[in-house]
């Protein structure tokens, strides 16, 4: 025990006697680098004799603590006894030292107040400068370093994922019990209806984590934002005032049939679009709804591999709780077809209008992100949704994904010239592509895009002095008390009531016999008028909750019916449509494509007869949902020649920025093409001719060129639930994007 220290005392010595070796090695570096010693050989003579009264000196130190071990132990107790002393009172000196620092820094922040209150006005700005500065260098560390709080967007998975398909796993049972305590009516469109249910059910989740998650003093300062959310509130506002004061206040509040977007769903993309935003904190947080996108598009393509694989839809687990419902044989098989078809959406434009969507957002997700999962999946999905817009056919949305596509050329030319041999092999297995669909669907799947570049010249084709009322039987209808005068091209057809029974006439005044068929329609055998047949019924219709019987005729050419006849109504009101509701024929006025009515899909007739409603209605609009009592429906004429039948009924103006002028006024609209104007501009100056994208970069560019395709594709469609939530989610999203983007330049401009 005696002899332990004695071998800790002499390693000690030998490492002290090291250091001092290489202390002075290292004075020696300096010496030399200093031109301070006249030679290097006299410096080694020194190191030689200063090593050798080091030698000495270490044995002498080692008899010395030879002869110091032979101390008593108790010497020893005694020096931990004085190194706890020691201990006490460094850990008081530390706790003095920790109080003096404390009021030190107290009298250095009152220094700084004081020298702040003498400082002028121009120091103490630059000071808060810098100081707001570091706040901001400081959130954008946060932004760039922390994870995705996953939580918070629960309610944005729950409605990308599943709302396209939620509304197959409730009974129409339960639905018809809501519907009337809900909004006072019974629906007869049963998926729509339950998905704006749905909506409204989860709404008050994105308002309670828009609420917990909102970032009030960074929005203030960001110009563009602040634009934003004044142009959002202004259209939300406009869209409120318009269905309070309209006439149809029940469907301005709930939504029309076959698009269900009333005022309380289309306040909810706001919310949806506002809550987007400030839930965007992270750089991480796009693979939320990456991986959303990602799960609904592999939903839709799985029902799509159903339909081909002749899977037996109807006894799948989507319809359980349908089949049985009494509401079941109210459904038509049209409409099942449709289910079946066209993945969930209900009709294949609204296809075309997710895959506008989702194709241009892929694709730019496979091009540039950097991560290989992700990239492997992008391609995939954005294979899966080229399928989905080559089976879905529609004009519409190749239109917006080749807008989208060109959008996105411009935009990163540099890189595609940067990467060129990546963007020939990208065009190439795009083509290969294309090639294959062709030779698998005998071409047909490009017959839409022949229809598309046909309808787009036939625009500039010169159709003066066109008169459609000679491409159909009867040019001109005309009432006179209780006679109807049917213009044919060479003959007159009267109609008499005056009597109570129907007699027919010539337009000279000579008398039609009309007998009764096999059937319940009369007809003649009076060559003029062979494709003329009618026949007469009694009707009960309700009016304002009253059963009335109404005695009707029923006016056929070639055994299809055209008009339908209030004979108890005449004069006033002497024509019904097929919902047996008062019809007032009219020629309504136009403006533009004249002689083009049947283009683009006999859009150019809708179109040109919503443009003049636009006159009347430039502060506030008719009301959501109310474009179909609001369109001239009485265009009879007009409709038979475009349509080949007069019974049609023009529900929507299938073009969204007409709808909403309609609808929610002129104001509304220059409001929200304001708003996309701004965000389309900031996104383009943003992410134009850069080299290299980051993560954030990537997510906003993907987002930017999928809102051109939808805004491309909404210029020939109107908007319905099926699809027009994601639009709002990524719009927000994609402001929030644009937003960090701008912040992490202005941090790069500062340094």
């Amino acid at each position: 025990m005696k002899h332990q220290p004695e071998e800790n005392q002499s390693v000690e010595n030998v490492k002290n006697s090291e250091l001092t070796k290489n202390q002075e090695s290292s004075k020696i570096e300096e010496a030399v680098k200093s031109d301070e010693l006249e030679s290097f050989q006299e410096f080694e003579e020194d190191k030689e004799s200063f090593g050798q009264i080091q030698d000495t000196d270490t044995e002498e130190n080692i008899l010395q603590k030879q002869d110091e071990n032979l101390i008593d132990s108790s010497v020893a107790e005694a020096f931990v006894s004085d190194n706890i002393e020691q201990n006490v009172k460094l850990q008081t000196e530390e706790e003095v030292t920790e109080k003096s620092d404390i009021t030190e820094e107290k009298e250095l922040s009152q220094e700084k107040e004081d020298t702040n209150k003498k400082l002028s006005f121009s120091e103490r700005r630059k000071k808060r400068r810098e100081r707001k500065l570091f706040e901001r260098q400081r959130k954008v560390y946060i932004f760039l370093k922390t994870g995705t709080n996953w939580l918070s967007f629960v309610p944005f998975i729950i409605l990308i994922v599943c709302l396209p398909w939620i509304s197959y796993m409730v009974s129409p049972d339960s639905l018809l019990k809501i519907a009337p305590k809900w909004s006072g009516a019974t629906p007869t469109d049963y998926l729509l209806y339950q998905k704006s249910l749905w909506l409204l059910l989860i709404l008050p989740l994105f308002v309670l984590f828009g609420l917990l998650y909102q970032r009030k003093m960074e929005r203030k300062k960001d110009i563009i934002l602040t634009l934003a959310f004044l142009f959002l509130t202004g259209y939300s506002v406009l869209v409120i005032v318009s269905a309070v004061l309209s006439r149809y206040t029940e469907i301005s509040f709930w939504g029309a049939e076959e698009q269900r977007e009333g005022m309380f769903v289309l306040i909810g993309y706001v919310v949806l679009c506002l809550t987007a935003v400030s839930l965007y904190r992270k750089e991480k947080d796009y693979k939320v709804i990456f991986w959303s996108l990602s799960v609904l598009t592999g939903i839709l393509i799985l029902f799509l591999v159903a339909n081909t694989t002749e899977y037996d839809f109807y006894n799948s687990v989507f319809l359980q709780g349908w089949k049985q419902s009494s509401a079941f044989d109210e459904i038509s098989s049209e409409v099942f077809q449709s289910m079946e078809l066209y993945a969930l959406t209900l009709h294949y434009t609204e296809l075309g209008t997710l895959c506008s969507l989702l194709l241009p957002f892929f694709t730019v997700m496979a091009i540039f992100v950097k991560e290989k999962n992700v990239r492997v999946v992008s391609i995939v999905m954005a294979v899966c949704s080229c399928i989905l817009l080559f089976f879905s056919m529609s004009r519409a949305g190749v239109a917006g994904v080749f807008v989208a596509f060109s959008v996105l050329l411009v935009t990163c030319v540099r890189k595609w010239l940067i990467h060129y041999k990546q963007t020939l092999g990208v065009i190439a297995v795009f083509m290969v592509f294309c090639a294959g669909a062709g030779i698998a669907t005998n071409g047909e799947i490009f017959s839409k895009g022949i229809e598309l570049r046909q309808d787009f010249y036939s625009l500039f084709q010169n159709q003066e002095n066109f008169d459609y009322h000679k491409d159909i039987p009867i040019k001109q209808v005309a009432i006179d008390g209780k006679r109807l005068f049917f213009t044919m091209q060479q003959e007159v057809l009267e109609l008499d009531y005056t009597t109570g029974a129907v007699n027919c006439f010539d337009k000279e005044g000579q008398f039609v016999e009309f007998q009764k068929g096999d059937g319940v329609r009369y007809m003649t055998t009076d060559s003029r008028f062979a494709d003329i047949s009618f026949a007469t019924e009694i009707i009960k219709t309700m009016d304002r909750e009253k059963e009335e019987k109404r005695k009707v005729l029923r006016l056929y050419y070639q055994d299809k019916q055209i008009f339908i006849v209030n004979l108890a109504g005449l004069p006033q009101k002497a024509f019904l449509d097929t919902q047996y509701k008062n019809l007032d024929i009219v020629e309504a006025p136009y403006f533009g494509f004249e002689g083009k009515e049947k283009s683009a899909n006999n859009r150019g007739y809708v179109w040109s007869r919503t443009i003049p409603l636009l006159r009347e209605r430039l502060w506030i609009g008719s009301g959501a949902g109310s474009f179909s009592k609001e369109f001239p429906q009485g265009d009879v004429l007009a409709k038979w020649y475009v349509y080949g039948t007069p019974n049609i009924t023009i529900n929507e103006a299938n073009n969204w920025y007409l709808q909403t002028g309609v609808e929610h006024g002129l104001l509304a609209l220059l409001i929200w093409i304001v708003l996309l104007f701004f965000y389309f501009v900031d996104s383009f100056t943003l992410y134009i001719f850069r080299k290299e994208y980051n993560a954030t970069e990537i997510f906003g560019l993907a987002i930017f060129v999928a809102l051109v395709g939808y805004s491309a594709n909404t210029f020939f469609v109107s908007t319905s639930i099926s699809v027009a939530p994601l639009f709002w989610c990524l719009f927000g999203f994609g402001m929030g994007a644009n937003y960090w983007v701008r912040r992490m330049r202005e941090q790069k401009m500062f340094k």
